[in-house]
């Protein structure tokens, strides 16, 4: 026998014998027999303290367990919101329950989204043991007060349900009397007529507003009943359904109206209707009408409800008037959506000059689902683009028979278009979106605020945030906060004391941690660094430009840097000091002794909060950031940059003094972030301190590292870095800053290589994957957007050393499946997108929740689809999801939408990197630049501007080389001079102390005891320099048969002429006794100690 099956019938059979027993009566509850998990319930959050095992046992119960008191019987519940409650309304409530020993506890309904309030509730005592059928509980309530945001709850903390114990829940109801449901939009007319239609089929009228009335001068009745009418349309009637149609009416003279639904989608259809007389004069008192119908034709979603006012039901001249139109259906009448095809398109917006692709769901429920279908792009209500869709198969990922959709050769600014497929009879749209250039100009802004936003320990300024976010200073009391170990043992050697002001909340809680707070800032450091050297963008985020507070809005310093130093200060806390144990070691993290209730404003949050021990990772995170802090910040202010750097020493030196230690996990008030091999975060922390040092005990230490110059070991995950691997970080800030800080050069282009490598991985998923992802789909995890965002810096990065457009284009795609082109058409960034994400884990943002919080802030990424289905709402919401579907939009899925800095932060780096090539002015200015690193003349790659020669020798550009796809051929013997084109000095981006340039020559010499020799001479006339001879270089043996570096070091007078702007040119002489092959030159650079110009 089906227990849980008996037991509903039986509740069934009880309720209907209850004294006000509504017979329309809807449980307002969802899922209260907990099938197939507990969502929307709220498992037990011990907001209070105390801690327990919440789940659904075999039986089908909602069970919790207590296994520590907390302090208040509100701290533990079991509670489902989002309620409707109507003062003075009767609400019956009916349980079964279990308990392993006799419990009382207070069942309730109440309202906390403005305060407090209690709508009703009373204490149940439970006594029936675990193993039994269950006790029965039923009781009748009046509500006190009206809710829109009520909570439905048991209060099982503060020893309600003692420590060891266990309570069951199953089979919960609470009947309330249904409302009925107003299938009439606009029956006041106070918005117009819309959607109200006069349908002139033969016949004429004119409407008007009359004092709030819909009014119908008749002027031509027509030929027939139906010429004439008043209609709506849309309209889902249901089989049987019984309806009740009432309205206020007014004539001119009496009238025989028509009342009806119909449906023409195919045909003609009758579902229901009568005549009404009306005989209300216009200036008196209205007549009420109230007919009860009962649909007999079916059930359709294309009704029409209309007033026929044609031949026969109004003479010419006459006026018919209406208000408070209503056609109200029980709500058990609701007919359940059914699942439709989709049409899914970047909900934001596409950039102009880029490809633009969409996505197309077919469903099999509608036919064959491969065939092509027919699409249309509008602009308004203007077709400006029509085609077929290709149809891309089955994606592993959503399980999903995708068509693509390209409408690249669009580029018309508009802020509305819409793109319609064609399906049989019926057509499908998408939202609406823009195509434009300024589509990132505000979000790369945005997605920067939201460090300023989580800021700890200082007031949020409503003159930098609005009213809405402003909030005063949280946890002041960080400045004097202890560390772990005095909890339990103040005389441990490790307690003590310290300042950890500062820093970034990092997510949805209110701790501070080193591991994820270091990616985070390399991440925005990397955004400045790169903006610098290979973009043209670096003064987007000069002094001045982002939201800071005034202080930081001229202080000299970008404000990008503002920003990332506050989170660096705050790591300076975290060092141990000298004389204390572990000294120059970091502290893993900072927070709370338990985890808070959400939502909780930072400033009214009073929980103990702790310094959490050392760790290894933490160390290394601390010595990398701190390091690449140095060099960012050493021309703006030396005393940091140089206290930045010390402690980078000091700490790496510790981390490897020091055996392994892992970041402790107590699992309680905090994240553990923890990493159990710290092999990247060393090479991270080496390659840091060797590009801010050059000291070669860390080009050692990066050399013997497993990582050294490669991604072999990211290249088929989905993100070459996160908190918890690192390596990348220290290759990627080699590839882009290396040749400013003297690296060496095979160093930075091994690892430039690599880059590109990896990034020639992403496009190829993109290409291949449905919806246009940078990774396989086949599972999703914990903050899967964040590995989308992190690899589209590779491929930005790639792009910068390359040129190739192809990476710039798949940054693009991979936008396009944040911003809405995804299996559930919703933007994954706040306030971007008409379905973007509202809800987001977060103690603060939690509007949602609470109406006295302020809503997510625009520009926030949410972690998104997760396939482990890690908490209790995505477990029970989303069982047997396909991996890219595994998603929430709900505050307490902290699993899938869980908001954190190290997922905003490359957001913001994406964000800047596309409105770089989409703004007009920063373009030009990239490409330049791209054009000078990637294809100058320097490497033979730019076959506008030729080398020319003097002497004997033949030349002509071949393809090999040291850098780009070419070189130069020598093919003669004897004095052979190489000019460079004329250039200007400022193409030059880097330094150094030497010129240098790469010669192979042939294996087989004429003379093998005399090679030869080259010679450099530079002139710059405005300098007054001319032919100047710099040094020679012999060749030897090294150069035959492979690549030969010959470098000269340059005189003082010349390396100052070079750093002043001046146009001239560079002569490479060779002298050559062999005649019989050619030899080969290439890379013309400066190198030694370089520097940016």
């Amino acid at each position: 026998m089906n227990l849980k099956k008996y037991v509903v019938y039986w509740l069934a059979l009880l309720l209907c014998s209850l004294a006000s027993t509504n017979i329309h009566a809807a449980n307002i509850l969802e899922n209260g027999t907990f099938d197939g998990g507990y969502f929307p319930w709220d498992a037990p959050g011990w907001w209070a303290g105390g801690a327990g095992d919440s789940a659904v046992d075999e039986r089908g119960r909602f069970c919790t367990t207590v296994t520590a008191l907390g302090t208040a019987d509100w701290g533990a519940q079991l509670r489902q919101g989002q309620l409707a409650f109507v003062s003075g309304e009767t609400y019956q409530v009916s349980l079964r329950a279990w308990s392993s020993v006799p419990v009382t506890m207070q069942m309730s309904a109440t309202d906390e989204s403005a305060g407090f309030v209690w709508i009703f509730g009373g204490d149940i005592t439970i006594d029936s043991s675990l193993d039994g059928d269950g006790q029965v509980i039923a009781m009748s309530f009046n509500a006190g007060a009206d809710s829109d945001s009520g909570h439905f709850r048991f209060l099982l903390g503060g020893g309600n349900v003692p420590v060891g114990e266990t309570v069951c829940f199953d089979d919960i109801v609470v009947d309330a009397p249904s409302a009925d449901i107003n299938l009439i939009e606009n029956g006041t007319f106070d918005s117009g007529f819309e959607p109200w239609a006069l349908g002139e089929f033969g016949g004429a009228a004119t409407p008007f507003l009359d004092e709030g009335r819909g009014c119908i001068l008749v002027d031509d009745p027509g030929a027939e009943s139906w010429s004439l009418q008043v209609r709506v349309s849309g309209l889902d009637y249901v089989e049987n359904g019984e309806y009740l149609f009432r309205a206020d009416a007014w004539s001119s003279a009496p009238v025989n109206i028509q009342v009806a639904g119909v449906d023409e989608s195919a045909g003609f259809v009758w579902h229901f209707g009568q005549d009404v007389a009306i005989d209300a004069p216009l200036d008196a008192e209205p007549q009420t009408l109230s007919v009860d119908f009962v649909n007999g034709g079916g059930a359709t979603e294309s009704g029409i409800f209309r007033f026929l006012l044609g031949n026969g039901h109004v003479e010419a001249g006459t006026t018919v008037c209406f208000d408070n139109i209503e056609l109200l259906a029980p709500s058990n009448s609701e007919i359940e959506e059914p699942v439709e095809p989709a049409v899914y398109v970047n909900a934001h917006g596409y950039l102009t000059a880029f490809d633009k692709y969409a996505v197309y769901v077919a469903l099999e429920e509608y036919g064959e689902v491969t065939s092509p279908r027919a699409w249309t792009l509008f602009s308004g209500e203007t077709s400006v683009a029509s085609g077929e869709t290709v149809y891309r198969g089955l994606d592993e990922g959503s399980g999903d028979h995708v068509h693509g959709i390209s409408f690249g050769h669009i580029q018309a600014a508009a802020d509305n278009y819409t793109l319609v497929v064609t399906e049989g009879d019926s057509s499908y749209s998408s939202q609406p979106f823009a195509i434009n250039d300024d589509l990132y100009a505000a979000l790369k802004y945005d997605a920067l605020s939201y460090f300023y936003h989580n800021r700890a320990n200082t007031p949020i300024l409503a003159d930098v945030v609005g009213d809405t976010w402003a909030r005063p200073a949280g946890h002041v009391a960080d400045s004097a906060v202890q560390t772990i170990e005095c909890q339990t043992d103040p005389g441990n050697p490790a307690c003590r004391t310290l300042d950890s002001s500062g820093g970034w909340y990092d997510a949805g809680d209110h701790g501070k941690y080193v591991v994820n707070g270091g990616i985070s800032v390399w991440t925005l450091l990397n955004q400045y660094e790169r903006a610098q050297v290979l973009g043209s963008d670096a003064g987007e985020f000069a002094d001045g430009a982002m939201s800071l507070p005034a202080e930081e809005n001229g202080n000299g310093t970008p404000d990008i840097l503002d920003e990332a130093r506050w989170e660096i200060e705050w790591f300076l806390t975290m060092q141990v000091p000298a004389d204390y144990p572990l000294a120059g070691m970091v502290h893993h993290k900072m927070h709370s002794e338990f985890w808070t209730g959400l939502p909780t404003a930072p400033h009214e949050d009073d929980v103990s909060r702790y310094v959490h021990p050392p760790s290894t990772a933490a160390t290394l995170n601390f010595a990398a950031v701190t390091a690449q802090c140095y060099r960012v910040y050493k021309a703006l202010d030396a005393n940091f940059a140089n206290g930045c750097l010390q402690a980078a020493e000091v700490a790496y030196a510790a981390a490897k003094a020091n055996d392994f230690i892992p970041a402790t996990s107590n699992g309680n008030g905090g994240g553990t972030y923890g990493d159990n091999n710290a092999s990247d975060e060393f090479y991270w922390a080496a390659s840091e301190l060797y590009l801010s040092t050059g000291k070669q005990a860390y080009a050692q230490d990066m050399q013997a590292s497993v990582h050294h110059l490669s991604l072999e070991d990211v290249q088929y995950g989905q993100a070459a870095m996160g908190w918890g691997t690192t390596q990348a970080l220290g290759l990627l800030s080699l590839a882009t800053v290396g040749p400013q800080y003297n690296a060496d050069e095979s160093w930075v282009a091994q690892a430039r290589n690599a880059v590109i490598n990896v990034a020639e991985l992403y496009v190829g998923h993109t290409q291949s994957q449905a919806y246009g992802l940078p990774m396989w789909t086949g599972g999703m995890y914990w903050g899967s957007n964040s590995n989308v965002t992190n690899d589209m810096i590779m491929l930005g990065l790639a792009h910068d050393f390359s040129c190739d457009e192809r990476y710039l284009e798949t940054m693009h795609t991979n936008m396009h499946y944040l911003l809405g082109n995804n299996p559930l058409g919703v933007s994954y960034v706040s306030g971007y997108g008409e379905n973007d994400m509202k809800e987001p884990h977060h103690r603060f943002w939690a509007n949602v929740v609470n109406s006295d919080f302020p809503p997510v802030p625009a520009g926030v990424i949410a972690g998104g689809p997760n396939s482990l289905l890690q908490d209790p709402i995505a477990q029970s919401a989303l069982q047997g999801c396909d991996p890219l579907k595994c998603y929430i939009d709900h505050w307490e899925s902290y699993s899938t939408n869980e908001v954190t800095i190290n997922w905003n932060a490359p957001l913001a780096w994406a964000a800047a990197y596309m409105d770089q090539w989409s703004d007009a002015d920063l373009k030009a200015a990239a490409q330049s630049r791209c054009a000078i690193r990637n294809q100058h003349f320097s490497s033979f790659e730019d076959d506008t501007r030729s080398w020319s020669k003097r002497g004997v020798g033949e030349i002509s550009v071949v393809e090999g080389g040291t850098r780009g796809d070419n070189a130069l051929e020598v093919d003669g013997c004897g004095y052979t001079y190489l000019d460079t084109p004329q250039f200007s000095t400022t193409e030059f981006e880097v330094l150094g102390d030497s010129l240098a340039i790469d010669v192979m020559l042939p294996d087989a010499q004429d003379n093998p005891h005399w090679l030869g020799n080259i010679s450099f001479h530079i002139t710059l006339p405005s300098a007054g320099i001319h032919n100047q001879w710099i040094d020679m270089v012999p060749l030897t043996d090294d150069s035959l048969g492979s690549w030969f570096t010959a470098k000269v070091a340059l005189p003082a007078s010349i390396k100052a002429a070079l750093a002043e702007e001046h146009e001239g040119l560079i002569s490479v002489a060779l002298n050559t006794s062999n005649c019989s092959a050619p030899l080969l030159v290439d890379n013309l650079r400066f190198t030694g100690n370089t520097h940016a110009r």
